[in-house]
């Protein structure tokens, strides 16, 4: 069937003929060329124009007129199955439209990209003569498990053309005999038979969520099937493809300085930096504030940048000079603000911090359009509905709040744990808080329903939501083991570790940055920003410059990409690339 390790005469063979092939190939890349037709799809056109070889030596001879002997290249060993390899390499010639190169190395190599009865199998699908579909699965060798499922994924079909013809006793019959068999669960089977009653094929198709008997729906049939037919047997489609992919991906996972928000697509060298340098020289340095610096965050544009002091004031930065300049200075609070969120359409700036109260600032004017008062202790965090309408504050005191943007009173009250932090999802369908019990809780939104948590292993100060709000970093607070972690929430796992950093004392923030979000960063008490890998933990770099510890970053992808971070020294730098 040519899905295993082919035997040392096979190997010989596709060896041999690996020079043919290049002929018939280079025949087929010249005839597209001369004939203009470039890449072939399958289904386009049957197959590619024939010119002139492109190495006619090779291919018809000699310039003394005699036909020249091409020596068969030395065999190399490989570390994987040369059959599979072999096929891989048939896959793609077909899938480029060179057929008769696939053809001449399936001939070559004595491999058949398929077997026999794996070629019966796709036209039997697509003809829908399904119990021809049933009698060659069962001769393909697919594990028991997997072959229930593929005569379910074949007799489904089945069983709604049939009800599509109008044949429902017929239906009824085969599902009861064909379908309940294979002891699908209790549910599918129910749904199933409920579609008995819909006599309009529109009204059928559109409860069965199916298209009809058409090419396109066997195709899912097929597709399904491939998925549970082992690749030995029925290999995955583009597999060539998909390789080349994963190893473009991991070369740019490899290549610890990449910062393009463009994917790696050269084939022909490995993956550089050179081009795309992550911002690791400081830009601007920014030194308005009277006191220590806690927090800063981007603008969604990228162009405004907020920053939050001990000295009770908020300043609004203008970025989009060559220069940064103070665009306000906004002061109100009567005690350190902490927190800053800038609303969806970058309109409205809330600030809040330890006077309990959340002040809405207007970050056209800078002034000052209403106070929210309801917390009883500090107020931590604050977190946008996509909407702009609404938002959601937490604090120590121990209650969650919802409010309206243009009331001062709260619409919704939630009692509950005391709130280091918290962020919603950028849809607005989940909310992830942190407590000093060192929990993380995940709530769906808006009805509030706790649908997940997980216990930290030391004080959690910080966190950062995904824009997507499957991931989450979490900084954790340790004299001997400071870590920021990465939690995947839908699998509720811890998927890397980030260490190197000093935290012990104080919050400190990170934050998810780089072009593709591929980079954490975070701040430190030994006054360096951290750099890291978001997918393999590695440390790219430390960023030097500040006097105290690094209370928090923040990265925009504005001007090529810039990064944020304030500090104890009461200074904010803008870090960026630095090159030419």
């Amino acid at each position: 069937m040519g899905g295993g390790s082919g035997s040392a005469d096979d190997d010989l063979h596709a060896a041999e003929g690996h020079a043919d092939t290049l002929g018939a190939l280079g025949r087929e890349v010249q005839g597209a060329k001369s004939g203009g037709v470039g890449l072939i799809v399958p289904g386009l056109q049957d197959e590619v124009r024939h010119g002139d070889a492109l190495f006619p030596d090779a291919a018809a001879g000699g310039s003394n007129g005699h036909a020249s002997t091409v020596a068969a290249p030395p065999k190399h060993s490989m570390p994987w199955s040369s059959s599979d390899y072999t096929r891989i390499i048939i896959q793609s010639l077909q899938t480029m439209g060179y057929t008769r190169s696939a053809a001449e190395l399936e001939r070559e190599s004595g491999l058949k990209l398929h077997s026999p009865a794996v070629s019966k199998l796709h036209d039997a699908v697509l003809a829908g003569d399904w119990e021809e579909v049933g009698a060659v699965l069962a001769k393909l060798q697919i594990p028991q498990e997997s072959l229930g499922e593929c005569l379910f994924a074949a007799r489904r079909q089945r069983y709604l053309e049939l009800l599509e013809g109008r044949r429902t006793q017929e239906a009824i019959t085969y599902l009861q005999a064909h379908i309940t068999p294979l002891r699908v669960e209790t549910g599918v089977l129910h749904a199933l038979t409920s579609l008995v009653v819909f006599m309009d094929a529109e009204e059928l198709r559109r409860h069965a969520r199916w298209e009809g008997p058409t090419p396109a729906e066997r195709g899912r049939v097929l597709e399904e099937l491939r998925r549970h037919v082992p690749p030995s047997i029925l290999l995955p489609n583009n597999r060539l493809e998909t390789l080349v992919c994963q190893a473009l991906k991991h070369q740019v996972e490899q290549c610890s300085r990449y910062n393009s928000a463009e994917p790696w697509l050269d084939l022909l060298v490995d993956c550089t930096s050179d081009s795309h340098r992550i911002p690791d020289t400081t830009i601007h340095l920014l030194d308005h504030h009277q006191d220590e610096v806690w927090y800063v965050q981007f603008s969604n544009s990228g162009l405004q940048l907020a920053t939050a002091s001990k000295d009770k004031s908020v300043i609004v930065w203008d970025l989009s000079r060559s220069e940064p300049a103070v665009r306000h200075t906004l002061r109100g609070h009567t005690d350190s603000v902490s927190f800053v969120s800038w609303s969806p359409d970058d309109k409205v700036l809330l600030s809040c911090g330890n006077d309990y109260i959340i002040t809405q600032w207007a970050t056209e004017t800078g002034t000052m359009v209403r106070h929210y008062r309801g917390h009883t202790e500090a107020v931590t965090a604050i977190s946008w509905m996509p909407d702009g309408n609404q938002f959601v504050s937490g604090g120590y005191g121990k209650k969650i709040f919802v409010w309206n943007v243009d009331e001062s009173d709260p619409v919704t009250t939630w009692h509950g744990e005391r709130v280091c932090d918290m962020a919603l999802s950028s849809d607005g369908t989940r909310m992830v808080t942190i407590s000093p019990d060192k929990k993380i809780k995940i709530f769906s939104m808006p009805d509030k329903e706790e649908v997940g948590c997980v216990t930290e292993s030391d004080c959690i100060t910080s966190l950062c939501l995904s824009d997507d709000g499957r991931h989450v970093l979490v900084n954790i607070s340790s004299e001997s083991k400071p870590e920021v972690h990465l939690w995947d929430l839908e699998e509720m796992a811890l998927t890397q570790r980030f260490k190197g950093h000093r935290q012990a004392r104080y919050v400190i923030r990170s934050c998810f940055g780089g072009a593709r979000n591929s980079l954490v960063i975070c701040g430190s008490e030994d006054s360096l920003v951290y750099v890291w890998q978001r997918a393999t933990g590695a440390l790219v770099t430390k960023l030097s410059g500040h006097a105290g510890t690094i209370n928090s970053v923040a990265w925009t992808g504005a001007k090529g990409g810039m990064l944020a971070s304030v500090s104890d020294d009461n200074t904010v730098r803008i870090w960026g690339s630095g090159g030419p």
